[in-house]
């Protein structure tokens, strides 16, 4: 208790006037509370009003993490890279890569950081794995805290929170996911901890993407699809290049894959039924070009309504540097003018959907030997420049970047400096931003009360029929359903205390369960 009030002191000191009424009517009303569940409820209040609030603006760097937002991981005094990194539900970052690549001695590593940028000591070696044995190319974490590792054999490896071999997960810790006839394509963690593998086969001349759903422990889900796998039939082996993404989208399948010959590449969207059969209501039959451009790289996000959002990139030798567009199709697979500017956001290549529709740009600037300056915007749904996100650039050049939301929705990258500036150095950068925020004409379109509550809530609202999605903070589907009166009544006593977002169509709402 005596650290709580030490930290709100430590706010007194820097906040402004109306921001120090606030803490100091917060601190007095901790001091009248005694019992527990009183401090569990207000805990929860307090947490629910500062996330009303901004005290920094979104863009910025988060200075509570590390020096000013930055951490170096200091793995060695050679080459360091960055492969992946995962998020634990407690915070910690695991950041997984290989140091020495050129050296005679390479060393695929794994370090863990807290969220504060520290190092978690309790991992492996004072927080920090090393092993010239194994090439571990993937790391996933998770809701029990297990971590999960892929490595180039096709086998998977499952952790302990604090790097001991898991010998629970499959065959004493390991499991090959990957037949030596396929190819992995992506790895997909679901809510129970279960997970998808996705792979890629030439069936008979068809390239055909594989699904096989595994339980938390690493066994296969024989009641998925057909004993444990699911079919979908991509395209003439003759005609595919490359499979770049897998996206799934409720019941339904999406892919991006690259097709054609060298002078003539096509990037196709491909959407497929549960069933494996092509979605015949989407594109011409299930499938949608990607055109305008002689575009090497593109990544797929879906908005709660189904439109698709696909950000692009090439490189131009005119230019001398990469020229980024998004662009934005309907459910239907009809490419959508209204959005951007007649259909195209130039500069900026976006495929990171927030909670609240709003999505991240790349706008980064690339020089001709592979560097780059980190650049970012966020968007409204309809394509148009989000003014209240700010992107700080940080100061040097980097040669690679991979982001990821956290799960507080901050901005995270594991990034590497570029060569021509030296060793190359792996860091972390972790921006503020807010994935939750609402306009205010759309918090006004329906109503919710009591808020909190301890599990019912009152849902007013036109039309009177509603279809509605529950999220917690980690952005993950936890309840869905239909409202069928203009008022209505949402039951969530079944979910544990904390904060959720309600959605109804384009529409959204922070509820506080206590």
């Amino acid at each position: 208790m005596d650290r709580f009030f030490h930290c709100w002191r430590d706010l007194l000191s820097r906040g402004s006037l109306k921001f120090n009424v606030l803490i100091s009517f917060l601190y007095f009303t901790i001091t009248l509370l005694k019992t527990s569940v009183l401090m569990r409820i207000f805990t929860l209040l307090v947490i629910f009003i500062f996330t009303q609030f901004s005290f920094a603006q979104d863009g910025q760097f988060d200075a509570s993490f590390g020096s000013n937002g930055v951490v170096e991981l200091e793995i060695s005094n050679e080459q360091e890279e960055v492969y992946d990194f995962a998020i634990s539900p407690a915070g910690t970052i695991y950041v997984l890569g290989k140091v020495g690549q050129n050296s005679d001695n390479p060393l695929n590593y794994i370090t863990a950081i807290r969220d504060d940028g520290s190092v978690e000591t309790d991992f492996s070696t004072d927080g920090l794995y090393t092993s010239a044995s194994t090439n571990y190319r993937r790391i996933y974490v998770q809701e029990t805290n297990r971590i999960l590792l892929y490595e180039s054999d096709g086998t998977m490896v499952s952790w302990n929170i604090d790097g001991s071999l898991d010998t629970s997960f499959g065959n004493q810790g390991t499991l090959t996911i990957v037949p030596t006839d396929e190819g992995l394509s992506d790895i997909q963690l679901l809510d129970d901890d279960s997970f998808y593998v996705f792979t890629i086969k030439d069936i008979q001349g068809q390239i055909t993407v594989m699904q096989r759903k595994y339980s938390a422990n690493g066994d296969l889900d024989t009641t998925f699809g057909n004993d444990g796998v699911k079919l979908f039939e991509l395209d003439e082996a003759e005609n595919f290049v490359f499979l770049r993404q897998i996206v799934l989208d409720n019941d339904r399948l999406i892919t991006l894959h690259t097709n054609g010959d060298y002078e003539n590449r096509e990037r196709t969207i491909t959407r497929f039924l549960s069933d494996g059969g092509l979605d015949s209501s989407f594109g011409n039959d299930g499938k949608v070009n990607i055109e305008d451009g002689p575009y090497n790289f593109c990544r797929l996000s879906v908005f709660y309504d189904g439109s698709i959002l696909a950000g692009c990139n090439f490189y131009s030798n005119e230019d001398l540097t990469t020229i980024r567009t998004t662009r934005k199709y309907s459910p239907s697979g009809a490419f959508m003018d209204n959005f951007g500017d007649d259909g195209i956001v130039s500069n900026s290549a976006g495929a990171l959907i927030q909670e609240n529709q709003r999505f991240i740009g790349n706008s980064s600037y690339s020089d001709f030997e592979g560097g780059f300056v980190l650049g970012y915007q966020r968007f409204l749904p309809d394509g148009m420049v989000d003014d209240t996100f700010s992107f700080d650039p940080f100061y040097e050049e980097l040669g690679t970047a991979r982001l990821k939301l956290d799960r507080q929705g901050r901005m995270l990258f594991a990034v590497s400096t570029i060569w021509y500036n030296g060793t190359e150095r792996a860091l972390l950068l972790r921006y503020n931003n807010d994935p939750l925020s609402v306009p205010e004409n759309e918090r006004e379109q329906f109503k919710v009360f009591p808020n909190p509550s301890s599990g019912l809530y009152n849902i007013q609202r036109i039309p009177d029929t509603s279809n509605y999605s529950l999220f917690n903070l980690l952005g993950k589907k936890v309840k869905e359903g239909l409202f069928r009166q203009s008022e209505d009544i949402l039951d969530i006593s079944d979910l544990p205390q904390g904060i959720y977002v309600l959605r109804l169509g384009a529409t959204a709402q922070r509820l506080l369960k206590f």
